[in-house]
C-alpha cells in the first residue's frame, strides 16, 4: 500500500513540475504564473475568490489575497510585485500588490 501512495505522490509532483516548466519565464496567462526570476508562483483560486502567492525557494505559501468573484487569469506585471487578475463573474480586472497583499486598483 505504501508503494502505491508513493507512486501517486511522485506522479503528482512530476505533473506539477511539468506544469511549472511550461509556465516558467512569465509566459502563462492562466490560473498560474511564475515570476520572471522564477522565485514566485501566483495561483488563481477560482473556487474561493482569492489569489495565492507562493515563495518557490522556501516552498511555502506567503499570503492569500481576496480579489473577487471567480478569478480566472493571473499574470505578473514585469518583475513584480504587481500582478494582474481577471475576475470572470465580475467582468473586471484587478491590480494587486503581492508584497503588501492589497488591491491597488479595480
Amino acid at each position: 500500500m505504501r508503494r502505491r501512495q508513493w507512486v501517486t505522490t511522485a506522479g503528482a509532483v512530476i505533473g506539477a513540475l511539468a506544469l511549472c516548466q511550461v509556465a516558467a519565464g512569465n509566459q502563462s496567462n492562466g490560473l498560474i504564473d511564475i515570476s520572471r526570476d522564477g522565485r514566485w508562483l501566483l495561483v488563481a483560486n477560482s473556487d474561493n475568490g482569492s489569489v495565492t502567492v507562493v515563495d518557490l525557494d522556501a516552498q511555502k505559501v506567503v499570503r492569500e489575497i481576496p480579489v473577487g468573484d471567480k478569478p480566472e487569469g493571473v499574470t505578473w506585471i514585469g518583475p513584480g510585485p504587481m500582478a494582474l487578475v481577471t475576475l470572470f463573474r465580475e467582468d473586471a480586472v484587478v491590480f494587486v500588490d503581492t508584497r503588501s497583499g492589497t488591491i491597488v486598483e479595480r
